[in-house]
């Protein structure tokens, strides 16, 4: 609540002591100041001037004496924080938030624009200081603008501390002059060594005479308590604001940045080891079919969970004379060999999406109708000792076990090599590619009403098919979900496992994952560390921000949560950054090693753990801008201005 009252002095103090260990600075001082004037005070150095001025403003303890604020008794009736509505300090130093416009640090103190341009016009010209920053100023305009500073703030009670101490005489002069005028209607107490002080007042306190040279005069003003400062809630979402413009530490951000990308391009290129080896062999060998045993009973399902069944009729069938007779229940032996085609004979899919290699043609097209068959280059080769592209659209017999069937030679395949070659050899260990014969599925998939061509095993008839997929890797879970262990159970479906030479591989990389996990651990807590250590320094270099926002009437606790608030959103736009860099890294990275050279690649993305990463790191700011905050918690924004000069 504001206070209203007719007061005979501003500022009483009796019988003032104050001593610093054995040292006495004040002794029994007893002073009283009007309530509008200029008082200098004046005094060798360590005669208390700046002693005297911390006393009055309410932040250094004395040990006995009355000290009266407008006729309220000080720590009785009034306390030293209430003491801040009252009085403003202009220290010998003008502090201001340095990536703030002086404008934007003037309305921290007050959000009326029109206020501040009325109250700067009365003592400034030129409007081009509001928009500069305070480094672009001179110590003497920012000493002016510290003044005009406390003036927004109402209070009637100004303290300067050694105001002209780092002014030339120019500069010195024009404060003078503006104290000067600002005395006209407020007390202004000024401790200088200054004697230019001296032609602007007639009131000078000389403290090594322990009194005042001058007669006491008795005025009565009517003083306004203004309570806005201390007891208004500043905007905390301006606060924020204010903080995410502060561009001061732009190298700072640049090596967290830096760091952040290093942590990221480690923990993509450590993690999923499996997945990597896998899209390896997806691009080298183009693997994305798997052989399926599928219970005769089962048919149904296996062509539900299965998009694309291909029944590899030459590759792995055996005949039987006469159909299975579905009554029997009796054990029927397989008999290999029943039917042996005179020819290598493999089926592949119809649909030319499914099949890696339909491309690979020397000569002829793809599968168009049923009864279109592709056949090998060296089958091409033992056909015609001319040109092999005259066997395309030419009829070629085949004793199927219905007899001689007609096919029609749409395609050669040029040879496979290499890769190629490894994709068929790597289901089921088939190696006489470039000799066969390919027919298509569409064709084959008439024998599945055919009981003759089932394997039988333990009571159960089983069909084999070749199960395509989009990829290598949807081949490979599903191999995992399906795998045929050792002890058979041919009333499910299951499927064969990939030849050693491929799971040896998926199964070192596995291994080597938990290897990897240290080297993950090791750059995640390296960064960590060095974003704690710069962070610290950072808070260091910046405690002064805190001071100004202080003194400019924002509570420390909603400046600590605004510092951290602002701190979080920063990192998450450098994390953002470094996320960004990592990833296009990483891309470039694999594009060279997987697309141009067949090699693993190296980086695997993983938002998640990002993710985990970027929650870490908020973790550890949140953590250090509580330990350092809580070290300072019990200083006033003046004792850590202090400190910060270094000064006693």
């Amino acid at each position: 609540m504001s206070l209203l009252k007719i007061v005979n002095k501003a500022i009483v103090l009796k019988n003032i002591h104050k001593q610093y260990n054995d040292v006495i600075v004040l002794k029994d001082l007893t002073l009283s100041f009007d309530n509008v004037g200029l008082y200098l005070i004046t005094g060798r150095s360590g005669s208390g001037k700046t002693t005297l001025l911390n006393i009055i403003y309410g932040i250094l303890d004395y040990e006995k004496g009355d000290y009266y604020l407008n006729d309220f008794h000080v720590t009785t009736s009034l306390s030293k924080t209430e003491i801040l509505n009252f009085i403003s300090y202009v220290t010998q130093d003008a502090y201001f938030i340095s990536y703030l416009t002086i404008m934007e640090n003037l309305m921290l103190i007050s959000e009326d624009e029109n206020k501040i341009l009325e109250l700067y016009h009365q003592y400034f010209i030129n409007d081009d200081l509001l928009k500069r920053y305070p480094s672009q100023l001179s110590g003497g305009e920012k000493q002016r603008l510290n003044v005009l500073r406390c003036l927004l703030k109402d209070n009637k009670i100004i303290l300067l501390d050694e105001p002209t101490s780092n002014l030339d005489s120019k500069n010195s002069q024009l404060l003078c002059e503006m104290v000067k005028k600002v005395a006209q209607d407020n007390l202004v107490i000024c401790v200088s060594h200054d004697e230019i002080f001296e032609g602007y007042t007639n009131r000078v306190i000389d403290l090594e005479k322990q009194g005042c040279d001058f007669e006491e005069e008795s005025t009565k003003v009517i003083i306004k308590q203004n309570n806005d400062i201390m007891t208004k809630n500043k905007s905390s979402y301006k606060l924020v604001a204010n903080m995410i413009k502060d561009k001061n530490t732009k190298t700072m951000n640049a090596l967290i940045t830096f760091m952040f990308s290093v942590s990221l391009l480690i923990s993509f290129m450590c993690f999923n080891p499996t997945d990597k080896i896998i899209t390896m062999l997806d691009k080298q060998v183009g693997l994305n079919y798997i052989n399926v045993n599928c219970p005769i009973t089962m048919l149904q399902e296996c062509q539900n969970e299965f998009d694309t069944l291909v029944y590899p009729y030459g590759s792995a069938t055996s005949y039987f004379d006469e159909p299975i007779d579905e009554s029997e229940s009796a054990v029927v032996v397989m008999r290999a060999g029943d039917y042996e085609p005179i020819v290598e004979i493999m089926t592949i899919p119809f649909d030319d999406e499914k099949f890696k290699y339909s491309d690979n043609l020397a000569h002829g097209t793809y599968f168009i109708n049923d009864n279109d068959i592709i056949i090998g280059y060296n089958k091409a080769r033992q056909m015609t000792s001319k040109n092999i592209g005259n066997l395309i659209n030419t009829p070629y017999t085949i004793n199927m076990p219905s007899g001689e069937v007609d096919f029609n030679i749409v395609g050669i395949f040029n040879e496979f090599i290499d890769d190629q070659a490894e994709y068929f050899y790597t289901a089921f260990g088939y190696e006489n590619y470039n000799d066969s014969i390919y027919l298509n599925s569409s064709y084959t998939s008439t024998f599945l009403n055919d009981g003759r061509f089932a394997l039988s095993e333990i009571q159960q008839e089983v069909y084999r098919f070749n199960a395509y997929f989009d990829d290598f890797s949807i081949a490979y879970n599903i191999s995992k979900k399906y795998h045929q262990d050792k002890k058979i159970d041919n009333s499910q479906i299951s499927v064969d496992p990939l030849t050693d030479s491929y799971t040896g591989i998926i199964r070192s990389f596995t291994q080597m994952s938990l290897f990897f996990i240290p080297l993950i651990i090791m750059g995640v807590f390296i960064t960590l560390l060095f974003y704690a250590q710069l962070s610290i320094l950072k808070n260091t270099y910046n405690s002064e921000d805190l001071c100004v926002y202080e003194y400019c009437g924002f509570k420390r606790k909603q400046i600590i949560t605004a510092i951290s608030t602002a701190n979080v959103i920063k990192l998450a736009i450098i994390f953002l950054v470094a996320l960004i860099f990592a990833i296009v890294i990483s891309l470039i990275s694999n594009y060279y090693l997987y697309v141009n050279n067949q090699l693993i690649p190296l980086f695997t993305i993983d938002i998640f753990i990002s993710l985990i990463i970027f929650a870490l790191i908020v973790l550890v700011s949140i953590i250090i801008n509580f330990l350092f905050f809580k070290k300072i918690k019990v200083k006033t924004w003046y004792q850590l201005l202090i400190e910060k000069r270094d000064l006693l």
